[in-house]
């Protein structure tokens, strides 16, 4: 069976020839995904929840402090994504590649 997005078990492989680049939250929950579309000189960043953060249900305190910032603020809360430093390298490889 495939993993993340149909790219293998490891969410850290690129996809050069569709200038697809994945790179792994520090703490593992998400999945950092930018797609560079050579056409119209466009690119799509996404953050998806990883595999592993699913194990962990939210409980009802964090439903409702999710529901309170959607009703309260018209949005959810924010989320982040930490990089280390090889990963920020990584990304300004495939970045400079896309100029």
């Amino acid at each position: 069976m495939k993993g993340f997005l149909g790219f293998g078990k490891n969410p850290k492989q690129n996809d050069l020839k569709n200038n697809i680049h994945f790179e792994l939250c520090g703490c593992k929950s998400e999945v950092l995904v930018l797609e560079y579309d050579k056409e119209i000189g466009l690119m799509d960043l996404a953050i998806y929840e990883h595999s592993v953060s699913f194990r962990n249900k939210m409980s009802w305190r964090q439903k409702l402090r999710y529901i309170w910032q959607v009703i309260r603020h018209n949005r959810s809360y924010s989320d982040q994504i930490v990089l280390e430093k090889n990963q920020i390298q990584n990304l300004k490889e495939f970045l400079n590649k896309c100029i």
